[in-house]
């Protein structure tokens, strides 16, 4: 099976995991390299935990305020129909060819050196009793406290990280100079704690700033 490159992250095959290992590890030192590298500078500018800089000084940076959010927080994100579009279908083809099956919660903590690794991702569980128009996943939890993302997982135990370079699905709810969910750290899109407007409930479509799938509209008269 072919794979995207994991330093984009994007879909993951557990053929290309199992088989691949060394690239794989490769490219995931690089990958950390590289947040490394890029929240290094972010906090060379800020100062420790981002208190050096002053609040308008850093959103003319473009840069979240950085800072560990403690406490327990429930993540849900939504993947019915609305997040999971016939454009997302036709970028990942093989990874859709198998049905989803769950949901993981990447995440970087802040003073760490684990970026988002799938080892690391903690399992959501469904939430029952949905209308046919949404799907989703919930989790309560106090582990994570920065950076933080979605990842699908289909039945062959593939997965899809909504997070990562500029062809991942979380990039088209980022705006330049607009108030949003997501937050770029150089040439990385995540979502990030302190950009949540609740960080005790985060509520969240998959790939999106939208909070859930719509209803669909009623029918004509």
């Amino acid at each position: 099976r072919t794979m995207r490159a994991p330093t984009e992250y994007g879909a993951v095959t557990r053929d290309a995991v199992e088989e691949e290992r060394p690239l794989i590890g490769g490219a995931r030192a690089r990958v950390r390299k590289s947040h490394a590298s890029a929240f290094g500078a972010l906090l060379a500018v800020t100062g420790l935990a981002g208190l050096a800089m002053r609040r308008g000084a850093r959103a003319r940076a473009g840069i979240a305020p950085v800072y560990a959010v403690e406490g327990s927080s429930t993540f849900t994100v939504d993947v019915g129909p609305c997040a999971i579009t016939s454009d997302l279908r036709a970028k990942n083809p093989e990874f859709f060819s198998s049905g989803v099956a769950g949901v993981r919660l990447a995440r970087h903590n802040l003073k760490t050196d684990s970026f988002f690794e799938w080892e690391d991702a903690l399992v959501m569980d469904e939430v029952p009793n949905q209308p046919a128009y949404r799907r989703k996943f919930s989790l309560t939890t106090n582990e994570v406290n920065f950076e933080y993302g979605f990842v699908l997982v289909n039945r062959r135990g593939d997965y899809l990280y909504e997070i990562g370079e500029h062809s991942s699905p979380i990039v088209s709810a980022w705006k330049v100079g607009e108030s949003t969910c997501v937050q770029k750290y150089g040439d990385y899109f995540n979502r990030v704690r302190t950009l949540d407007a609740n960080p005790s409930e985060v509520n969240f479509v998959f790939g999106s700033c939208e909070s859930e799938c719509p209803p669909p509209p009623p029918p004509p008269p």
